[in-house]
């Protein structure tokens, strides 16, 4: 089995680097041969790749310890789920998953691609495909993503070997770490790996319309899907990450702003901003050139975030030991950012913007101040990441920064981008607000001002807090006020037939603000848990009960148990409020015989005002314990921000029917409004408001609570 994967993995990355040969050379020279042989080679790479990923996870499986990859990560006791997840814990096994990742997007790409090809032949002739700016544009795309899946496939073959045999076989392997044998490490790792290959799609699609010329809407309406997807994926693999940090450290926080942590968050804040700019080029035809910047550099960055993971420059609990292989992903990293620079200035002539900006209230004035501060955020972040070591190199001392550092820099410019994010959707392209939308901005921001008022009547004392209640309520009747609006301009009768022609016509707008909704909630609940954050060490006996963040927390039992792999310390809590019991508590801690080594099993309560969080220090008895008690307020509105935003790209990806045009929307804000209707549609505004005016007074009850 090792011998066949080792061909396999030799062939994929032949194959790899002739398909991406093929491919550029059919387009030169307009050759059907080369075309069909480059798309053989690259489903033989993709085979091959498949081969040496199910032989690997057959002998983590079967625990087959000929394998060093296996004997590294896997053992006898190992519980099979978490055998195959050891598959992206190691160097060259992650390394084998962006790889086949990478070769399935570039098949989904080519059977587009294909579908192109046979419609183009059917509607004007085989001979027309070679002119076709799509097609010529994906079929570079495609040989630039052979091109990397050949590097990813040669740093296996001369340096993270994935096949690589045990010196002797031993009868156990060494075995998972602990703190990665946890659930959210079955799906983490790959979401994040995932993430990464999506990035290499924008990119392709970048170099590819600068190499070929094609520089048009073509290129946006390619790219705007993978970037997309791409920004998603990796945001909720991040999530997912911190969401693991939150539960299985057992230290009370979910983001330590570690360098490993940064290198996901790095890629994912150009991405954004990435988002952004695509938006803008779209609708308005600006901001070329810092899309295809941005497209370059986030991939880019996506290597610098493996080369954070695997250089061993960085000291950190996800990193990988020390190689040369972050190294190499430094190089390519530096060798694209040179190239696309390049590549950059000479089309400068052919990315010229269309249009010019007419207003500073206009939507592209909000983009552009959000891709500067997102921009900033980036900044920020890697000076702080490599800090320790460019200071280590050049005074021969580690200069580190701690958390302190990144919060006081990237606060005002996050409230900054809340802010914008929060009027967005009362905002037009090209042009300031129509009077409706003036009105309708007046009276959100009235709603906002209220908001904080009754959260600050309600108990909550922190500048920041208040500011985001009112950011909040703001955000929300924004929304509110532009469903309204478009809704009153629909032409149907009857609300739902309103709503719905609102939903089929602006589809891709609504979902946009349906994500940024997410944003904010991500933004409360990181404020919420980061100010509001209490924490205490009590030590009660059995039948004792102590209050904390609004519950009676009571000793009921105290027990050991264990079998051959672990010795476990748990103590059960019973969760009251008001004399009733609404939940229970089982913080641990646990002894792992094999790696010799305790860990602690947090127990968390989580209601809407916050999670109790609850650590198991030390047993001082059989009826007496200490632990650490935590309140961190808020914390649901952080992980729930990840159903705003999968409802948003569930939004955009829906079929819906095309049927009704956008003509449907007869009076346009830009058209002239008496001021009866203006007065009207206040009126509506103003109604929306006290059907919220429940929800901002619980979100100020909550904070209120945090605080």
């Amino acid at each position: 089995m090792r011998i066949l994967g080792e061909i396999a993995l030799l062939c994929a990355f032949m194959c790899a680097g002739f398909a991406c040969f093929a491919w550029l050379a059919a387009l030169r020279y307009s050759s059907r041969g080369l075309l069909r042989a480059g798309s053989a080679a690259a489903v033989l790479s993709l085979a091959g790749i498949s081969i040496v990923a199910g032989v690997l996870a057959a002998a983590l499986f079967t625990k087959d310890f000929s394998f060093a990859y296996v004997a590294q990560y896997s053992s006898k006791t190992l519980p099979w789920h978490y055998s195959l997840s050891a598959m992206w814990v190691g160097q060259s096994g992650s390394l084998l998953l962006w790889t086949c990742f990478c070769g399935v997007l570039v098949l989904l790409l080519g059977l587009r691609t294909s579908r192109e090809k046979r419609m183009m032949a059917a509607d004007a002739g085989r001979d027309e495909i070679w002119h076709s700016a799509s097609y010529r544009l994906r079929v570079t795309a495609m040989a630039l993503s052979m091109g990397f899946v050949c590097f990813l496939a040669a740093v296996m073959v001369f340096a993270a070997d994935p096949m690589e045999a045990s010196v002797s076989a031993p009868r156990d392997g060494s075995g998972l770490s602990p703190l990665l044998q946890h659930p959210a490490m079955l799906f983490h790792p790959p979401v994040i790996f995932l993430g990464y290959a999506l990035w290499t799609m924008p990119f392709a699609l970048s170099v590819a319309a600068l190499i070929t010329g094609e520089t048009g809407k073509t290129w946006v309406k390619i790219a705007r899907p993978w970037s997309l997807a791409a920004w998603s994926v990796l945001g909720l693999g991040i999530l997912w990450g911190a969401n693991w940090a939150y539960e299985e450290l057992g230290w009370g926080g979910y983001w330590a702003w570690d360098p490993v942590e940064n290198g996901s968050l790095i890629p994912w804040l150009t991405g954004t901003a990435l988002i952004h700019a695509l938006m803008a080029w779209q609708y308005r035809g600006t901001l070329k050139r810092t899309a295809i910047a941005l497209a370059i550099a986030t991939f880019a960055l996506c290597n610098f975030a493996t080369f954070l993971t695997r250089s061993g420059v960085f000291s950190s609990l996800h990193a990988f030991s020390a190689s040369p292989i972050g190294w190499l992903f430094l190089a390519l990293m530096t060798a694209l950012a040179a190239v696309g620079g390049s590549l950059l200035f000479i089309r400068r002539d052919r990315l010229r913007s269309d249009t010019r900006i007419r207003s500073v209230l206009s939507r592209e004035s909000l983009v552009i101040t959000s891709i500067v501060g997102l921009l900033l955020l980036t900044a920020v972040t890697i000076t702080g990441t490599v800090s320790a070591a460019i200071s280590s190199m050049v005074l021969g001392r580690a200069v580190e920064v701690g958390p302190s550092f990144f919060n006081h820099a990237l606060v005002p410019t996050g409230l900054l981008l809340v802010s914008l994010t929060a009027v967005t959707p009362l905002m037009r392209w090209s042009r300031a607000p129509s009077p409706v939308q003036s009105v309708c901005l007046v009276g959100s921001a009235t709603a906002g001002i209220v908001a904080a008022a009754v959260a600050l009547g309600c108990g909550v004392n922190h500048p920041i807090h208040i500011f985001l209640v009112a950011i909040a309520t703001l955000a929300a009747t924004t929304f509110g006020a532009s469903i309204v609006l478009d809704a009153t301009r629909s032409g149907q009768k009857g609300l739902f037939a309103r709503l719905l022609s609102v939903v089929q016509v602006q589809r891709t707008q609504y979902a946009g603000f349906v994500m940024h909704m997410g944003f904010i909630c991500l933004a409360i609940g990181i404020a919420g848990s980061s100010l509001g954050t209490r924490q205490r060490d009590v030590t009660i006996g059995v039948g004792d009960s102590v209050r904390w963040a609004g519950y009676d927390l009571r000793l009921d039992d105290v027990r050991q148990r264990g079998d051959a792999t672990k010795a476990i310390d748990e103590v059960e809590l019973s969760v009251l409020q008001r004399g009733r019991t609404v939940g229970s508590l089982v913080p641990a801690q646990h002894f792992h015989a094999m790696s010799n080594e305790w860990t602690s099993e947090v127990s968390i309560y989580s209601g809407w005002s916050g999670d109790v969080y609850v650590i198991l220090r030390k047993s001082e008895s059989r009826t007496k314990v200490r632990l650490t008690l935590i309140e961190n307020p808020m914390m649901r509105w952080m992980w729930g921000s990840a159903w705003f935003v999968a409802a948003g790209v569930a939004l955009r990806v829906m079929p819906v029917s095309r049927q009704r045009s956008r003509t449907r929307l007869r009076h346009s804000s830009s058209q002239h409004i008496t001021m009866k209707e203006v007065g009207q549609r206040a009126a509506a505004a103003i109604w929306m408001l006290f059907v919220l005016s429940p929800g901002v007074v619980y979100l100020a009850q909550v904070a209120g609570t945090a605080t």
